[in-house]
């Protein structure tokens, strides 16, 4: 690990580990996380060296945002049971 990767690797570390996070996968802007560390690992392990720095580079959570994201996500769920007949969704998985 290069002394950059280890520095962004400290930070996300002694950060929160759980909550909102920006950029935990490359096509996500944010996403609520249950334990950031373990993405990490997943990123450390299977991703190229060179995506490293820049995968965790732009990892950070963001707290200011949860309960907008809260808020959306619960306003979207209710959108989704008047469209979709007989939906059920028990916070982590359709049912």
């Amino acid at each position: 690990m290069t002394p950059e990767v280890q520095a962004e690797y400290d930070r996300i570390k002694n950060g929160p580990q759980t909550g909102l996070f920006s950029f935990l996968h490359h096509e996500t802007i944010c996403e609520n996380s249950d334990n950031v560390m373990q993405r990490i690992g997943s990123i450390l392990r299977e991703k190229s060296n060179e995506e490293h720095l820049t995968r965790l580079h732009c990892i950070y959570p963001l707290p200011e945002f949860q309960p907008r994201w809260n808020a959306l996500n619960a306003e979207i769920l209710e959108f989704l049971k008047t469209k979709i007949p007989n939906f059920s969704w028990n916070g982590q998985s359709i049912l």
